[in-house]
């Protein structure tokens, strides 16, 4: 009931309809308390843009348990790798797989899980949302859009698997925009490459680090490359490297399908595309100015009304 009545407030704006509703799902290492400071920090911002956001926030309690496995194989990985940078990330990539394997895994599963039949909570959720906007005449329906920061791209591929499979009349998302994303190319080719394909999907936003700031990152000071590296390395398969689509690396290598609809895929990294974004950490993408009044403008279509400094910060 709450959920839905949220949905409604969401939807009528209390009789006057908003122009577009933005969907975020947040990544894999923030904990309930951090999203909702974030929920809270950005709503200004979007409403000054005639923007209604709905915050999913979804339990991934990765960071504080991550943090201590990386913390706990310091001093064993100093006494073998002798600091040495390479040497050192594979120490911690094999000292961290079996809970950090698991931890990834269980986050994946509860992305899935939220979409995986018409009775599970994800789906629910854009049922009561597609009988909201059903109530509206088209023309006063707002705009969808769909944000994603690391592993909220995870969360993001499921429910437009789950929004496809769908049989009511239901309305497309403008715009898909993830930052970083964690997912899999596998994952993105399976779920979001048919999206646009199908035009579910108007045109898909891609923001990420360039090569070297992606080596140049750590987590936790700890692990010498960005997380996304440490998950590809290790936390997807042991002893297997699997491709990471916010990884240039991969983009570089043509493994993220775009056959027939290239013109609406639109990439944008730290090192060519500073106009759009200048994060300079993997999740710094949601703190960044360039980044987030990006978002709003390829939201909005137009210059928007920018995001202030003090609702980019504390979380």
């Amino acid at each position: 009931d709450q959920v839905r009545e949220i949905i409604q407030r969401a939807v009528t704006g209390d009789g006057k309809p908003p122009k577009h509703i933005v969907f975020y799902a947040h990544g894999g290492l923030n904990s309930v308390k951090g999203s909702a400071a974030r929920a809270v920090a950005w709503r200004n911002a979007f409403m000054r843009n005639s923007i209604h956001e709905l915050h999913f926030i979804w339990e991934t309690g990765m960071w504080e348990e991550l943090r201590d496995v990386l913390l706990g194989k310091e001093e064993s990985a100093k006494k073998r790798a002798g600091g040495l940078s390479d040497w050192w990330d594979r120490m911690i990539e094999r000292a961290t797989h079996s809970l950090g394997h698991a931890l990834w895994k269980e986050m994946q599963s509860d992305a899935a899980n939220a979409f995986q039949d018409k009775e599970k909570a994800g789906s629910k959720t854009l049922a009561m949302f597609i009988d909201e906007l059903e109530q509206l005449t088209p023309g006063r329906r707002p705009k969808l859009h769909l944000v994603g920061h690391s592993a909220g791209s995870i969360w993001i591929a499921h429910l437009l698997g789950r929004w496809r499979s769908m049989q009511e009349i239901k309305p497309n998302f403008d715009n898909v925009i993830l930052f970083a994303p964690a997912c899999t190319t596998d994952l993105y080719n399976e779920h979001i490459f048919p999206a646009i394909k199908d035009g579910t999907v108007g045109k898909l936003h891609h923001f990420f680090l360039d090569a070297e700031t992606e080596r140049s990152d750590s987590v936790a000071n700890v692990y010498r490359k960005s997380l996304l590296y440490l998950v590809s390395r290790s936390y997807q398969k042991r002893g297997d490297i699997v491709p990471i689509m916010g990884m240039q690396i991969y983009v570089d290598r043509g493994l993220l399908r775009e056959d027939g609809i290239k013109t609406r895929i639109c990439h944008y990294n730290t090192k060519d595309n500073w106009d759009w974004t200048t994060s300079s950490s993997h999740g710094g993408f949601d703190n960044d100015p360039a980044t987030m009044n990006s978002m709003l403008k390829l939201v909005l279509g137009h210059k928007p009304k920018e995001f202030k400094m003090e609702e980019l910060e504390g979380y």
